[in-house]
């Protein structure tokens, strides 16, 4: 009996050795989450209810709609607590369990994984990254613009997580929306978010598995992040928090990713990814040596600005504190030792954590408010005693008390309904009156009042009155808006119609188009996109005006071509048939020019803006990347349209 009782003992010794070797990347029970004070990197403490208190004004004072903090003591997860409106517009508080986009937060994890596996020997650092691929990056549909820059295959994975690969950012932000060099790999810093792509469709070409299975596997769980993922899960929908601009308005949604990408796709809460750090700080053995290598500076930072034209000044005011790019994390060194930050921007989502490697205390915090950044440093420095995180290189500009809350511009769509219902009722009434005065004019004018006033007015119901625009409902007004303007085209080709012709009537509807083109344009597009993008209503009313300017005349060419037949036959009002070629002609004529127009108005330069349309003319076109691509199917639709309608009106003469 005695030695069946020593057995049993020595069996659930055993057990629980198992336990302790299986969950050995699990870090220590979490403490309870309600202490009542927190140190500091200088030693000092704050009270919990001070902390509190403290952000909870500061938030109120720059008008910041919601916060989520986690901090880390002794490199355990010591605080987490959730401040405002996950929804504002709806009165919905945040919580704990509140998931939030982290944006750029997903690199420094991504980064990890890639570290994790360098350490099994998958991958390894400093091997170039082409060398584990099947073919050359240039064949791949993402990476053709590289074919024939023989500078990517220098690109490692140490390259990527240092941000020095020279590749941009974001490749839709460059001429043309090209993938490009901006200097050679190894050169010197620059963020990049096509880097880490690059390296993302290596890894998962290496393993044969997505970044988010692998991330589930090696961090997620281990770490027990059971509110993060780089996908959108079924189970974030009831508690998820919503993005508010500069004013605290409520606009868009948390976007459900269902493609997982190492750059921006994370969605977690602070106290999950406060997890992460833990999991960090409490590295043993060879793990140790993985996060010891991660941390260390790999290339200096030496440029004023993170972003914007300062990010092309040089400077050595970060010598001092060796601000520097380890791999995946910004780090800097202090009185008070190393530090390591990351940071996460998207419109509405604005995040930032820093942790101070050799005391243990970090912070974590998650917002979904684009006013956070002016409130960052305060709370590190009451939170943690921080104040040598380097917001100045990132940009972050402090709140200033004496401007205070920032008032939202008049938004007029409010009056998108009213007016473009009363626009409709007179287009009604002027149908009326040119049927039996002049019914040579019905040509021009039933387009107008069939098509474009309805469907701005359904548009108008549909999306116009609601503050979150979905994509699709800034996809719908965005149409409705480039056909409005199109009136003014008649009024250009009513002139030169009247010039040829000879026909008086093109003089009295030349004046007449006037109110609507504007009308249409100031009611409906401007404003929705203003709204839609959270942008100043008079900037998008002039940065648009080229872009709908090509999409009016190509859009207008369409639209009478196809419509102007059928009226004809219709009323009998003695069409005749090169009255539609030409018509059709000049639109299109005017949508050339708007070309010419676009690149330099948008690219705010003309040298850029004329390369761009000359790149377009001489068969190197980026047809399909925005803005171009959007204007060839308007072309494509306008000749579609001419054949259709020339093709109706030669049956209909015939018959």
């Amino acid at each position: 009996m005695k030695r069946f009782f020593n057995l049993t003992i020595i069996f659930v010794q055993l057990l629980a050795l198992m336990a302790c070797g299986v969950n050995q990347s699990i870090p220590k029970t979490e403490p309870s989450l309600s202490p009542t004070s927190l140190r500091k990197i200088d030693g000092g403490t704050i009270s919990t209810a001070e902390l509190d208190a403290f952000i909870e004004q500061t938030m109120e004072q720059a008008n910041v709609a919601g916060l989520s903090v986690a901090i880390l003591n002794d490199s355990q997860l010591v605080y987490q607590k959730a401040f405002g409106y996950r929804d504002k517009s709806d009165g919905k508080l945040n919580d704990t369990q509140t998931v939030f986009s982290g944006a750029s937060f997903s690199k420094p994890v991504f980064a990890y994984l890639v570290m994790l596996l360098a350490e099994d020997q998958v991958i390894d650092l400093d091997k170039p990254l082409y060398e584990y691929m099947d073919k050359p990056f240039y064949e791949y549909p993402d990476y053709a613009d590289l074919k024939g820059d023989e500078r990517s295959k220098q690109i490692t994975a140490r390259m990527v997580l240092s941000h020095s690969t020279g590749l941009p950012n974001l490749r839709w932000q460059e001429l043309g929306g090209h993938l490009r060099f901006l200097f050679s790999p190894g050169e010197r810093h620059s963020y990049s978010g096509e880097g880490f792509l690059l390296l993302q469709m290596v890894i998962e070409n290496l393993t044969g598995k997505d970044l988010e299975t692998l991330a589930q596997e090696k961090i997620f769980q281990p770490l027990g992040m059971d509110r993060t993922s780089y996908t959108w899960q079924a189970g974030f929908k009831a508690d998820k928090a919503f993005p508010h601009d500069e004013y605290g308005r409520t606009g868009g949604d948390l976007i459900r990713r269902q493609a997982p990408k190492a750059t921006a796709t994370l969605v977690t809460t602070a106290g999950d990814y406060a997890r992460f750090l833990v999991g960090i700080l409490n590295a043993e053995g060879q793990r140790k040596a993985t996060v010891d290598e991660m941390l260390q500076p790999q290339i200096a930072i030496d440029y004023l600005r993170m972003f914007g034209a300062d990010a092309r000044t040089t400077t050595n005011r970060y010598q001092n504190m060796n601000l520097a790019w380890g791999l995946g994390w910004g780090r800097f060194d202090t009185p008070f030792g190393r530090a390591f930050f990351h940071t996460g921007d998207n419109p509405g989502w604005k995040n930032y954590t820093v942790t101070y490697l050799d005391q243990g205390i970090g912070i974590v915090m998650l917002s979904n408010s684009d006013n956070f950044p002016s409130i960052a440093e305060e709370i590190v420095k009451k939170a943690i005693g921080d104040t040598y995180s380097p917001f100045d290189w990132l940009g972050y500009v402090p709140f200033d008390p004496t401007i205070g809350i920032k008032t939202p511009p008049y938004d007029p769509t409010l009056t998108i309904g009213p007016a473009w219902l009363g626009l409709v009722l007179v287009s009604l009434v002027l149908l009326i009156v040119f049927l039996i005065k002049k019914p040579r004019m019905l040509i021009f004018w039933l387009p107008v009042t069939l098509i474009l006033g309805p469907l701005g007015l359904l548009a108008w119901l549909i999306a116009g009155r609601k503050e979150k625009a979905g994509i699709g409902r800034m996809i719908l007004l965005e149409g409705v808006g480039d056909l409005a303007p199109t009136i003014v085209i008649y009024v250009i080709a009513g002139m030169v119609l009247h010039w040829i012709s000879g026909v008086s009537e093109y003089i009295i509807l030349a004046v007449i188009y006037i109110a609507p083109a504007l009308i249409g344009w100031l009611l409906i597009q401007a404003p929705w996109l203003a709204l839609a993008t959270r942008k100043s209503y008079f900037d998008i009313l002039l940065k648009r005006m080229p872009h709908t300017w090509i999409a009016a005349n190509l859009g207008i060419a369409a639209i009478f071509a196809l419509a102007t037949p059928l009226v004809n036959t219709v009323a009998q009002i003695g069409l005749d048939f090169w009255m539609v070629v030409t018509w059709w002609a000049y639109a299109v004529l005017g949508a050339l020019v708007g070309f010419l127009v676009l690149g330099p108005y948008e690219r705010w330069s003309v040298r850029r803006g004329y390369r761009a349309w000359s790149t377009l003319v001489f068969g190197e076109g980026d047809l399909v990347s925005a803005p171009w691509r959007k204007s060839w199917w308007w072309i494509l639709l306008s000749f579609v349209a001419l054949f259709c309608g020339l093709a109706f009106f030669v049956i209909t003469q015939l018959v």
